[in-house]
């Protein structure tokens, strides 16, 4: 198959199998989460500036917007924002939307109240340049949303065929890589970048902190109203300890972080060369 003939099928089946009807109720569960956290640090906002990164075709996009949050939509893709574009102007809505890669935004410092990078993390070649970019362009007090892998939970969604895939070691997981970037591209869905990172609570939280942001998961952050008995059980396995927190993750899948940066921060407090210092941060458990 050839690189435009894989290049459609990508298109066709994100088209067909992510449209926000259905995933409505998991935004909205989001967006009460983010709200609720905001709000638990005095910094919430119903016109925040939202930078949804990699936004692809807008989809998600557009419930952002349609929250009243004034919203970015950013995608390295330049054919999905090209989409995301026509979308928006058909339906008449308020949406900017760039081409850019992750790890490089076309923003000033700290020019979003929110960055939300959802299923972005695993896909780029450089993620400590991701998060160093995140963080630079997040105001005092916003939040980092991320939603990524997770090496512990043997169940994923990255790669077809696969059992227990997260748990395999890097040699495989690179061979599955390059048969999906080859003869195979269905074996990731067709990705242009199919996951090529997995990643602990543990690690990205040290990455996190060591930039004085404030980390929190989704065990963490639960909402208890509305979690039922089972959620309830696995959240108090979470909090209990580091090795229950370690437990939790075996069963549950993606991994799931809000970050929230100091409410003061100097300006330039996150340069280039500070990414590189990322670099010593372990990516065991």
């Amino acid at each position: 198959m050839s690189i435009v003939e894989s290049k459609q099928h990508f298109l066709a089946y994100v088209q067909r199998n992510h449209f926000p009807q259905s995933k409505t109720a998991v935004l909205e569960r989001h967006y009460q989460t983010i709200k609720r956290e905001m709000e638990r640090n005095g910094t919430w906002r119903r016109d925040a500036r939202f930078l949804d990164v990699g936004c692809g075709l807008g989809l998600y996009t557009e419930y952002w917007q349609s929250r009243g949050l004034k919203v970015t939509g950013v995608d390295i893709d330049p054919d999905q924002i090209s989409l995301a574009r026509n979308r928006a102007e058909v339906k008449d809505l308020n949406i900017r939307y760039e081409t850019a890669a992750a790890e490089c935004l076309p923003f000033e410092e700290q020019a979003f109240d929110i960055v939300f990078a959802n299923s972005i993390l695993e896909h780029v070649t450089h993620w400590e340049r991701c998060l160093g970019e995140w963080i630079r362009i997040l105001a005092p007090g916003g939040l980092l949303w991320i939603e990524t892998t997770n090496v512990l939970c043997p169940r994923q969604g990255e790669f077809r065929w696969c059992p227990l895939y997260s748990w395999w070691p890097s040699f495989m997981k690179q061979i599955a890589v390059n048969l999906a970037l080859g003869p195979l591209p269905s074996l990731a869905n067709y990705s242009p970048c199919p996951a090529q990172h997995w990643f602990s609570y543990f690690q990205l939280r040290a990455v996190l902190e060591a930039e004085n942001l404030s980390v929190r998961d989704r065990f963490d952050c639960m909402d208890l109203a509305r979690a039922g008995i089972a959620k309830r059980i696995v959240r108090t396995l979470a909090v209990s300890s580091g090795l229950g927190r370690r437990l939790a993750y075996l069963l549950v899948s993606p991994l799931v972080i809000l970050a929230v940066s100091p409410p003061v921060r100097e300006s330039g407090m996150i340069v280039d060369e500070h990414n590189r210092a990322l670099d010593h941060v372990g990516s065991g458990l």
